[in-house]
């Protein structure tokens, strides 16, 4: 069951990915990563949705060994501080124009997901937020030419 808080709830794993996945315009040749206290969850219901091209991540290690994602997801509900490492240590396996999906405790939490995402250098070109159950939001992503340089030195 994933975690989450207030009346309106993720009931499954499959809830969670569903919305995502919808949230993301994600389809299954795509490359998604997972993350979070149900990444693992999440990872599976993908899987069974027919998704082929999934991972589980903590954090980049390097530009060359780490598959580069479409869709980041991460989900269940986490600490600030520890949301804010994740996303500075994962968001760099995305792709330019990937997609985050976050499961936030409420909407006033993305200003943590921005501040995160602009520190390790990533640009926000579009938000979507889904409220209907819980609080997803999708933020589709960009590297700043800073962030690019350093990829490329």
């Amino acid at each position: 069951m994933i975690r989450a808080i207030g009346a309106n709830l993720f009931v499954s794993p499959e809830q969670i990915v569903e919305k995502s996945i919808t949230l993301a315009n994600a389809d299954k040749t795509q490359r998604i990563g997972v993350a979070g206290p149900d990444g693992l969850a999440a990872m599976t219901a993908l899987c069974r949705k027919g998704f082929d091209h999934v991972e589980y991540v903590r954090r980049a290690t390097c530009h060359c060994a780490d598959e580069a994602s479409d869709v980041l997801l991460i989900a269940g509900l986490m600490q600030p501080e520890d949301l804010r490492a994740l996303i500075i240590g994962a968001c760099h396996l995305l792709n330019d124009g990937g997609a985050l999906v976050v499961q936030l405790g409420s909407r006033g939490e993305d200003a943590l997901v921005r501040a995160a995402l602009t520190a390790a250098g990533m640009t926000v070109t579009s938000s979507v937020f889904e409220l209907s159950a819980g609080c997803l939001v999708t933020h589709t992503v960009e590297r700043t030419a800073v962030q690019q340089r350093r990829l490329a030195g």
